[in-house]
């Protein structure tokens, strides 16, 4: 090629898009250059426009324009295949990539080339006195673009003489899984700071303190982890098989009144779900016949059982205002937290019956103490009461004292009285005064 040769339009194929300053010094201000990266870039520029000269790095033609199908087919298979593919040179520098490992963020690049030169450099005495045989691939796991993960096999390329001419990559873009882990250790965290609800934890708390405690704790995990915040939690009756609503967020009055039972027809997604032990994506509520209202215009749902050992103990029922707003991730990821709600519950439910079999004790022995007494008070009541025929109202106190005898009497046996745990917590629910709820109140007598 003459150095005097005038070109107009020259085609450079090479890694970089920048030309080098001894082209351009070479063929003059007069030259038109564009700079391509890959061969099938080249193709198709060669395709759509006329070029006098094209320009491409020795390595380019050693790889990709060796004659022979063998390698065309191999270049198809480079092109076309699902990992990003790269080679750099000795230094680190690009020479050639595919169009997967082009789609990936640019910055990529640049830290293959880092961790190759980081990790080879110590060993490019070792490959020259080696045989190609002993060139082992080096693994990486690299973060790029906008909080992407790649994996990344990294071998050296090794020449008969032993001299490390190349790098070969092979990249795979593993985002979607380590963040598919990454959510999963953060409900197995979040399940475990959910079943801390032991008596010191709790101390001071009745049943209803107790679930709200639970229900915000849920309430908080599904909006952080799950991105949803309304939801119900239904438990069996084990006795009748009904469903009732225990904890909830968001959800219609009406659907706290619904009468559902654990059956696969007739009963809803959410007696379905606790018939079978299914999971169950409610795409379009208003298509699914199987489907009753929770959320006001609620437009799908995800619904799980609760699983404690081998049994269906109730079920999670997620719902959303937005039209298939759930999918496979998200079933896999409410299951793993509804297994934690389970534990939850449970040891909710035993802490709860452990209180009244506790306060059952205690009031057995009271009754035992006091019976004597109480007893004493009633027989000399009676007493004065025969004695004092005539005198009304003395009788008539008489008699309350022997009343309010027999009030003790019951009222501590209804303490002592067995309990059914969360489900049987409405008998214990009091009246608050609003205005003395939440202080703390001394009574002083002189």
């Amino acid at each position: 090629m003459s150095a005097t040769a005038t070109y107009r339009r020259i085609l450079v194929l090479a890694a970089g898009h920048e030309i080098p300053d001894a082209l351009q010094d070479r063929f003059g201000p007069s030259a038109d250059f564009e700079c391509v990266e890959s061969l099938e870039a080249a193709q198709q520029r060669l395709r759509e426009t006329n070029f006098e000269l094209v320009i491409a790095d020795p390595s380019y033609i050693e790889m990709m324009w060796a004659p022979g199908d063998t390698n065309a087919n191999l270049r198809l298979l480079l092109e076309t295949i699902g990992q990003g593919v790269c080679i750099f040179d000795a230094n680190g520098a690009l020479q050639w990539d595919n169009p997967r490992m082009r789609s990936y963020p640019r910055d990529l690049i640049d830290r293959i080339s880092e961790a190759c030169k980081r990790t080879f450099r110590d060993h490019v005495k070792e490959f020259a006195n080696s045989t190609p045989a002993h060139a082992r691939a080096r693994r990486f796991s690299l973060v790029a673009g906008d909080d992407q993960h790649f994996d990344v096999t990294v071998t050296p390329v090794i020449e008969e003489s032993g001299r490390m001419a190349r790098f070969s990559a092979v990249v795979w873009d593993v985002t979607h899984s380590r963040r598919l882990q990454q959510k999963i250790d953060a409900i197995d965290l979040a399940g475990r700071e959910l079943v801390r609800l032991d008596a010191e934890s709790t101390a001071g708390m009745d049943v209803e303190e107790r679930l709200r405690l639970l229900e915000r704790k849920i309430l908080r995990y599904l909006h952080d982890l799950l991105h949803f915040d309304n939801f119900a939690v239904l438990l069996v009756d084990k006795k009748t098989n009904r469903l009732e609503m225990v904890l909830q967020h968001g959800m219609c009055e009406e659907s706290r009144d619904l009468d559902i039972y654990a059956s696969t027809e007739n009963n809803g997604i959410s007696g379905y779900v606790a018939a079978t032990g299914r999971s169950y994506i409610c795409h379009d509520t208003a298509s699914d016949p199987r489907y009753l209202q929770g959320l006001e215009q609620a437009k799908s749902s995800l619904t799980v059982p609760l699983r404690l050992h081998d049994r269906i103990i109730g079920v999670l029922d997620i719902e959303s205002d937005r039209a298939a707003a759930f999918n496979e991730d998200d079933r896999q990821f409410a299951e793993m937290l509804a297994r934690y709600v389970a534990l939850a519950l449970n040891m909710l439910d035993l802490l709860i019956v452990e209180r009244y079999e506790s306060t059952g004790q205690l009031a057995d022995d009271v009754i035992d103490e006091i019976a004597g007494p109480l007893n004493d008070i009633v027989t000399e009541a009676g007493t004065l009461v025969e004695e004092f025929i005539g005198n009304d109202e003395l009788r008539h106190r008489l008699h309350a004292i022997i009343d309010s005898v027999d009030s003790i009497k019951k009222k501590v046996r209804t303490v002592a009285s067995p309990r059914c745990g969360i489900l049987g917590r409405h008998g214990d629910m009091t009246e608050k005064d609003p205005l003395l709820e939440g202080k703390r109140i001394l009574i002083a007598d002189d």
